[in-house]
């Protein structure tokens, strides 16, 4: 097998709008770095494929989980780095993996996350597309795929809601999956920003929202003697209907 393109880099250099008050990178825009990366990287596996140039077949998030020691400053450079972890026999799920450094070289976070195929034609999930079974993959010691139990029950209490609106869709018509973690983070209450930093963010999706949907962002917080846990549900307003669940991590600065 070809492993040339095997591990993509690319570097990102953190842009004035992307920071708070603090100067510090909001998280969401990791995510946003991860999932260029990714596209990115797909791009140049699929170029690997001789003759092919459709694909019948679309890629989904389902899990995705970032772990980060340092949350870097503005005009800060990054290099992020991805990968494809090995393919086994019957595999549903394919697992991409990020490593991000700063402009030292040094470490400061890691992320993963489980890929669902869909197939466009049958217009339903599938296993891993032959196509795929032939792109090269990479394995780092220490790569893992564990992911947490998140199950919120929709509250009685009154929450955030709001439509979703043109600004919140990607090229696919739907809302884009960071803009998912943008919300959660918005609910998050302003003095805890003083007090924490956050140190971990996972998120289960489950449904897709469109243009106009109102929407309701439930927040839980679970304060521990050095670490705050916060549960996010976002849900369908009328109907209910979970789309999305968040747990994310925070430390005392």
């Amino acid at each position: 097998m070809n492993t040339e393109h095997s591990k993509f880099s690319q570097n990102f250099q953190v842009r004035y709008g992307e920071v708070n008050q603090s100067g510090q990178l909001m998280i969401h825009h990791l995510f946003n770095y991860m999932q260029e990366i990714a596209f990115n990287h797909a791009d140049a596996l699929a170029n690997t494929i001789e003759g092919k140039s459709h694909f019948d077949f679309a890629v989904v998030w389902t899990r995705m989980k970032l772990e980060v020691e340092k949350i870097p400053n503005w005009k800060e450079n990054l290099t992020i780095s991805t990968w494809i972890s090995p393919l086994k026999d019957q595999q549903r799920f394919a697992f991409r993996n990020f490593a991000i450094f700063n402009q030292s070289g040094q470490k400061i976070g890691k992320g993963y996350g489980s890929l669902l195929f869909f197939d466009l034609k049958q217009r339903k999930a599938v296993g891993v597309p032959k196509d795929v079974e032939n792109y090269p993959t990479h394995e780092e010691p220490g790569d893992s795929h564990h992911f947490s139990q998140i199950d919120i029950n929709v509250s009685e209490k009154k929450d955030t809601s709001f439509s979703t609106n043109f600004q919140d869709l990607d090229i696919y018509r739907h809302v884009n999956n960071v803009k998912y973690i943008e919300w959660a983070f918005n609910e998050v209450k302003p003095e805890i920003y003083k007090l924490y930093i956050p140190s971990s963010v996972e998120i289960n999706f489950l449904k897709e929202l469109r243009l106009g949907e109102s929407v309701c962002v439930q927040t839980e917080y679970l304060e521990g003697s050095s670490e705050l846990l916060i549960k996010h549900l976002i849900y369908k307003e009328e109907s209910g209907v979970k789309i999305a669940q968040l747990q994310t991590s925070w430390k005392k600065k």
